[in-house]
């Protein structure tokens, strides 16, 4: 009994922590203190007493503070970003750094000043192994010959503030050189696209392609650079190593190569008056957000390739990381830009245009009838008004009521089966679990002229083409741009609404909370995101779903797990490989993946229902574990047990189900469990094939109401709160069926 108390309470504590954990989430960072009511943009030490700065551990900023800077306290990070974000956070008070580090996080952060004057202007030279003193003088006559000749400069004002682009470097093919460095420093030595860059890096390639060397890069802490000369293990380090003598007594240094002054960075609200636009943007060292598959992640692509591009599913994602600091901007449609704006007040639009993007009407290469119809009772909508209505009564710049109407119904009508992603508020959006907005009401009543009606399959936005092509939709309305790319899969209708990408962005200047307490603000988040509109039903919907297709699917699994479990114990040749490789097909084949290839490829051409889908696709890769885990219970169980019950007159049948069976099903049955308790957590991406489950219903409430977190999370308590009662029940089934534990109580 106390155990089971125990249980409750660490449910309810575990429930009331990760309430409180969602509400302060939403508000933070909206009146986080920097250290000053109005930060100085002149750098008195005297103020600095007791203030907190953060610099990089194994720099020599801290020697920096004790020398300039006394009184005031260093706080060590691993990394700038790192303390970057601290500092937007209020955690300390500024950052000390080099002038360079500062031109390339200036825009990224548009609230990140410099107090002046600089100080502390300090060279930087390359670490080198003292056994190898030969490769000192190798370095500074290619130093020499590298500023003698302009190379240099290049570099620099290539990576430092410029268009950041690796040129082609052939490799040498002699003696090994073996080169260290951080990984992350800005500009130095960084990834980009995944690969390592930066000027460092470049410096590395040209010294060792001029000396014919092999190079072998290293990447590791900037801590552990210094370390690693000493063991041996690299040849030398670059990582804007300021030239001490402490240093000078563990490595050797060449020349130096540059030099630069160091600065304190504070971070300072912008006030609206001087709020930022386009025009004050570098794009190209921004990060930024944008939805896999849209017109916004394809215009960066092309445009700005050194930008930072964070890919998501969806558009509240992309919001998500840019209200956690994660992304500086996101790159978006107006209307959406318009919507997230709407119900964030610490979110804004960057005044100006990216892109004059159209929203058209998608149909399958082959319909060339259905889009010529649908064609022309678009422009009669053109011609009669009734286009320029629609526009006007859901596009509220102003933020008021949107005006939807009734629009009449053709119900006993051939269907028309539409492709929506339908997270898009004011242009396609769930409300009280109906598909509305300016693109549902247009082709509504497109398909009313057309004497057909409309039946909607909702879907992730990147899924919708392949959903065209595959005819499991014949139309595809979603604020799609006719792209190119796009043109050459399907067909496209003229557009209908002007529709251009703008870039959402924090707001720098902070939101006053003061006067909110945290049960008025856990109040409205509840009334948000579950009560309105009784969106708690779709939580609800959701959950039935994903239990649905769990049990089915495990139900499935188990008795394909039977099957490959025999195939993979088989004494015959080609029942075995077909077993092993049935495993290792399916154990190494991401979930997402199988579903999508069961869904579009598989399945393209079947109406078998979505659910049905997820059900084979889910089953047919849990039989390949349940056949393992069977498997492994089997083999832990003693042969001279099985020999025995034959010598004893029982069938290799008989035995199998009275001597091997039983013990089986009690050495199986925790992980068996655990499994079921898997493939239920696993069912969260069922929403790539057109499936409200619980996870999408979270989805669908956050594109409606653009909170970014509380949906998350209430998504994230319903999951912790079923997989902990199967839990309790798995554990109390295996209470009730362990004979040993019985006859212990006896």
């Amino acid at each position: 009994m106390n155990g089971r108390i125990g249980i409750k309470r660490m449910f309810f504590v575990i429930i009331a922590a990760l309430c409180v954990f969602t509400t302060l989430i939403g508000c933070s960072g909206k009146n986080a203190a920097s250290g000053w009511d109005s930060p100085p943009l002149t750098f008195v030490p005297e103020e600095w007493v007791g203030k907190t700065i953060g610099v990089i551990t194994g720099t020599v900023h801290d020697q920096v503070i004790a020398e300039f800077i006394p009184g005031s306290i260093p706080a060590y990070f691993n990394d700038t970003p790192s303390s970057v974000l601290a500092l937007k956070n209020g955690q300390i008070d500024g950052i000390l750094s080099g002038t360079e580090d500062f031109t390339l996080l200036v825009p990224h952060h548009p609230g990140l000043r410099l107090l002046e004057p600089f100080f502390d202007e300090g060279p930087a030279g390359i670490l080198v192994s003292k056994e190898k003193p030969e490769l000192v003088e190798k370095l500074n006559d290619f130093i020499a010959l590298i500023y003698a000749d302009g190379t240099f400069d290049e570099m620099f004002n290539r990576w430092i503030g410029g268009d950041e682009i690796m040129p082609y470097i052939p490799e040498g093919t002699g003696e090994l050189l073996k080169f260290g460095t951080s990984g992350v420093v800005d500009g130095f030595a960084y990834y980009k696209d995944g690969e390592i860059a930066g000027l460092d890096v470049e410096f590395a390639m040209r010294f060792a392609a001029h000396e014919n060397m092999k190079l072998e890069m290293t990447i590791m802490d900037f801590s552990g650079l210094l370390p690693a000369l000493q063991s041996g293990k690299i040849d030398y380090a670059a990582c804007c190593f300021s030239i001490t003598e402490e240093r000078a007594q563990s490595a050797n240094y060449t020349d130096p190569y540059f030099s630069a002054a160091r600065a304190i960075g504070v971070y300072e609200a912008v006030s609206p008056q001087n709020a930022l636009t386009l025009d004050d943007i570098n794009l190209e060292n921004a990060s930024i957000g944008a939805m896999t598959g849209s017109t916004g992640e394809m215009y960066i692509e092309a445009n700005y390739p050194g930008a930072g591009l964070s890919r998501y599913d969806q558009i509240p994602d992309a919001v998500m990381a840019l209200k956690g600091n994660r992304v500086d901007y996101v790159i978006t449609a107006y209307t959406n830009a318009l919507g997230f704006v709407r119900s964030n007040p610490d979110l804004t639009i960057i005044p100006g245009t990216l892109l004059e993007d159209g929203a058209a009407i998608a149909v399958k290469k082959d319909e060339t009838q259905l889009l010529s119809d649908i064609s022309a009772v678009l422009d009669g909508f053109r011609e009669d008004g009734t286009l320029d209505d629609l526009i006007e009564r859901w596009i509220k710049e102003d933020g008021s009521e949107y005006e939807p109407k009734e629009i009449p119904v053709h119900t006993d009508a051939p269907v028309l089966m539409v492709g929506v992603s339908a997270n898009r508020e004011p242009m396609c959006y769930l409300d009280n679990g109906k598909v509305v907005g300016l693109d549902a009401e247009l082709i509504e009543r497109i398909a009313y002229e057309m004497d057909m009606r409309v039946e909607y399959m909702d879907m992730q936005f990147s899924a919708l083409i392949t959903a065209l092509e595959s005819s499991r939709v014949s139309v595809v309305i979603s604020n799609i741009t006719a792209t190119e790319e796009r043109k050459q899969k399907v067909n496209f209708t003229d557009d209908y609404f002007l529709n251009p990408q703008v870039l959402l962005s924090r707001k720098v200047e902070p939101v006053d909370s003061s006067d909110i307490s945290f049960w008025d603000s856990l109040k409205t988040a509840v009334e948000r995101n579950l009560i309105n509109e009784n969106r708690w039903k779709l939580i609800v919907d959701g959950l039935v779903v994903s239990l649905t297709i769990t049990l089915l699917a495990f139900a499935l699994a188990t008795l394909l797990g039977f099957v490959v479990c025999g195939l993979r114990m088989s004494r015959n040749f080609i029942l075995k490989s077909i077993g092993n490789i049935y495993v290792t097909i399916l154990r190494g084949t991401p979930i997402v993946v199988l579903l999508m290839i069961t869904f579009y490829v598989i399945f393209a051409k079947s109406s078998i229902s979505g659910t049905i889908v997820a059900v084979i696709a889910f089953g047919t890769n849990g039989a390949a574990f349940i056949g393992e885990i069977l498997r492994s219970a089997i083999l832990t169980i003693d042969k001279g047990q099985i020999e025995a019950a034959r010598s004893m007159g029982f069938s290799r049948t008989g035995a199998f189900f009275t001597v091997t069976f039983p013990q089986m099903v009690r050495v199986a049955f925790p992980v068996y469990m655990s499994e079921f308790i898997s493939m239920f957590k696993m069912t969260s991406v069922v929403g790539y094939i057109a499936i409200i489950d619980l996870t999408k219903a979270g989805d669908i409430i956050r594109s409606r109401t653009y909170d970014a977190f509380f949906p998350l999370v209430v998504v994230a308590l319903v999951y912790l709160l079923v997989a902990s009662l199967m839990i309790f029940l798995f554990n109390y089934i295996g209470r009730k069926t362990d004979k040993r534990l019985r006859r212990a109580k006896d």
